[in-house]
């Protein structure tokens, strides 16, 4: 299976979180090269035919340049899927669930940005489902919420 980097909104739509210049650069030289490189690294291996999901449990803790790429080509196809144009609300769902949780999404906003910002160095923050509750996570590098048993949600 050869993997492609896809970004579902155009450049522009992002505008104004997120400058043309950003999206580009970031899409371009990150997203697009991690990739290359998975696509490179599993031809004619055992994870050619293997879903993402699948080479990034697969080879978590075996092969450390494979789960890298597979794992940030993930974390970004994710984060793109979860980036929202500004006329956007939350699935109803979610929206009850921050809203119980957390009071109102502004203050869940506040929250997670607090939380984001306590990453040191590289790595995402996420916003996780585990056992019925919303939770925050942070991942060092490439690391992914991928084959534990929280399962990243877009808010």
């Amino acid at each position: 299976m050869a993997f492609c980097a896809q970004i579902p909104h155009k450049s522009a739509d992002l505008v104004p979180s997120l400058s043309v210049d950003a999206v580009d650069l970031h899409y371009d030289r990150h997203h697009c090269g991690y990739a290359k490189a998975l696509n490179s690294l599993i031809k004619d291996t055992q994870y050619m035919h293997k879903t993402i999901e699948d080479i990034i449990i697969k080879s978590r803790g075996v092969d450390q340049e494979i789960f890298n790429n597979a794992a940030q080509l993930f974390n970004h196809d994710f984060y793109w899927r979860c980036l929202k144009v500004p006329s956007y609300s939350p699935d109803w769902k979610i929206a009850t669930m921050v809203e119980d949780q957390f009071g109102t999404f502004e203050d869940f906003l506040n929250e997670y940005v607090s939380f984001a910002n306590t990453m040191f160095g590289s790595g995402w923050s996420w916003v996780v489902f585990e056992s019925e509750k919303l939770f925050f996570l942070n991942t060092q590098n490439a690391e992914t919420p991928i084959g534990t048993k929280q399962k990243a949600v877009c808010v």
